[in-house]
């Protein structure tokens, strides 16, 4: 059994801590019903509601306004359970909509004590709080809990109890071999210089490489290249644009998968939404074909031991998706980038990377098993490599491992 409750420093007996969580509930439950009715919720009424179940006032200090807003909160989260699941069920920027319609009817949390500005005891908006969880919502694709069965070297001991591959970077040993596999390759990574040699080192974009270099285009028009963005843009020229006048008619289907996915937030769409309403239905099929072959687009399958499901696409990788939305979604006028920007709240969030693309041309990608001090000085150090002599401002937050002593 608990007997004591430590909170902020003092003492408390149990029965004084539950006291204090059923006067929160009672304020909250008071508070709810204005949310209900669409009613501004004013600072006298929450004044009102604290003395009266706190008995007592704040002056004589029955309560403090950080109980006040503590209570706000708990209104906010009663109001939408009353709504239930069918608000997170709209669009994402219906939802934010929501959001802030429902927060603007609170007032702020201007009323902080020394220590709550010291301690940095700041709440989360709602409508940032429920774009942090929907960047981060957990789907079927993604990794489960399970015993991972691939083998040691595929397996990161952070995740020993999560199913999982963990594809690290090719071993010099390991582009030997596919150096003996490929005279064409073994000459191409012989040539290469240092940069182009560390982007080999990345699976996708050996791919990328052998794919180039299987449709004929010499090493000496791709040694050249020295990041990755060059090297997707010289793969986007060869494979979707090509020389045959019909680049406009293959980047319009993917335009449409691209903005399908974006507005669905998901990396799938129905194969019948990229062919049909478009000015080359005709064609549509045959670009379409070619798209697949190029590997670009796929047909999805749920896992490896399932059926192809031809009727769903998907990119064959999710940095492909990222630089088609770069290019195709971002791509035009500035002013119509911002437009959407603006008129979608999260979109910032779920289309970063693509961001990245369009605004830098850079796309610096490096995963770890773990965020701390000794692993993001890992990562200054590859992309100071990566950046050579320019220069880039990171803007982070107070984390303890952007703050740790490990830092150089």
């Amino acid at each position: 059994m608990v007997s004591l409750i430590a909170t902020q420093g003092t003492l408390f007996d149990l029965e004084t801590v539950l006291d204090y969580g059923q006067s929160i509930l009672n304020v909250a439950q008071e508070l709810t019903k204005s949310l209900i009715e669409q009613r501004t919720i004013s600072t006298k009424t929450i004044q009102a509601q604290m003395n009266r179940y706190f008995l007592g006032t704040a002056a004589s200090g029955a309560w403090q306004w950080k109980d006040a807003y503590e209570a706000i909160e708990v209104a906010q989260i009663l109001y939408l359970h009353h709504l239930g699941i069918k608000i997170l069920s709209q669009q994402p920027q219906v939802v934010v909509q929501q959001l802030e319609e429902l927060t603007a009817l609170c007032p702020t949390h201007t009323r902080r004590s020394e220590q709550s500005v010291q301690l940095q005891q700041f709440s989360t908006p709602l409508p940032l709080a429920y774009l942090v969880a929907k960047a981060g919502f957990i789907q079927a694709t993604d990794l489960v809990q399970g015993n991972s069965n691939v083998s040691d070297n595929f397996r990161d001991n952070e995740f020993a109890h999560i199913r999982h591959v963990n594809v690290s970077k090719l071993t010099e040993e390991e582009l030997n071999q596919v150096k003996a596999q490929s005279e064409v390759l073994a000459e191409f990574i012989g040539n290469a210089e240092e940069k182009l040699q560390e982007l080999l080192t990345i699976p996708f974009n050996l791919r990328l490489i052998a794919d180039l270099l299987g449709m004929n285009i010499s090493v000496e028009s791709l040694t050249p290249i020295q990041t990755q963005i060059e090297l997707l843009d010289r793969f986007w020229k060869v494979r979707v644009i090509s020389e045959d006048a019909y680049g406009d008619a293959r980047e319009a289907l993917l335009r449409k998968a691209v903005e399908k996915m974006v507005a669905t937030r998901t990396l799938r769409v129905d194969r019948s939404e990229v062919i049909s309403n478009t000015a080359i239905s005709g064609d549509a099929s045959r670009f379409l074909t070619q798209i697949l072959s190029s590997n670009i687009l796929a047909e999805w399958t749920r896992s490896q031991n399932t059926k192809v499901e031809r009727s769903i696409l998907t990119f064959s990788h999710h940095v492909l998706f990222d630089y088609a939305v770069s290019r195709l979604f971002l791509g035009g006028l500035p002013q119509t980038t911002v437009e959407r920007l603006e008129a979608d709240l999260d979109l910032v969030i779920a289309i970063r990377p693509s961001l990245v693309f369009h605004l830098t041309g850079d796309h610096f990608l490096y995963e770890y098993p773990k965020l701390d001090g000794e692993c993001f000085q890992q990562f200054l150090d590859w992309l100071s490599v990566q950046l050579g002599s320019d220069y880039a401002i990171l803007q982070i937050d107070q984390a303890p491992a952007h703050t740790s002593s490990k830092l150089r």
